[in-house]
């Protein structure tokens, strides 16, 4: 689409629509990814999206696995590393709040909140 700045002069420009496929940095404004979006990004992209977009929130050990829980739009990813191998080795994305429940026992609130 083309479109005409009057401070370029006579020379259009073209816009561009936004890729959805592209991992927005740190405070640019991007449309919303949903869930589906993100699961049918390739592994590669799918990592690269949960670690610069996302937003970290706690950390759990599972066996000898370290958890990595973000938060991206609206879902939840788990990014699993495994420290023998020094490597990332899964990731696992969810909506259900139920999935936050191994992290519960983590989370400890200050005195007088938590009832």
């Amino acid at each position: 689409m083309s479109s005409w700045c009057p401070r370029l002069g006579a020379a259009p420009f073209t816009v561009r629509p936004a890729d959805p496929t592209r991992v927005p940095r740190r405070g640019y404004l991007a449309p919303v990814m949903t869930l589906d979006d993100y699961r049918a990004l390739p592994y590669e992209r799918q990592l690269v999206a949960a670690l610069n977009a996302g937003t970290f929130l706690a950390r759990r050990h599972e066996a000898a696995r370290a958890v990595n829980l973000y938060h991206l739009f609206t879902f939840f990813v788990e990014v699993v590393y495994d420290p023998a191998a020094n490597a990332l080795v899964g990731l696992h994305a969810f909506r259900d709040p139920a999935g936050l429940a191994p992290y519960a026992a983590g989370v400890t609130l200050p005195d007088g909140l938590g009832g």
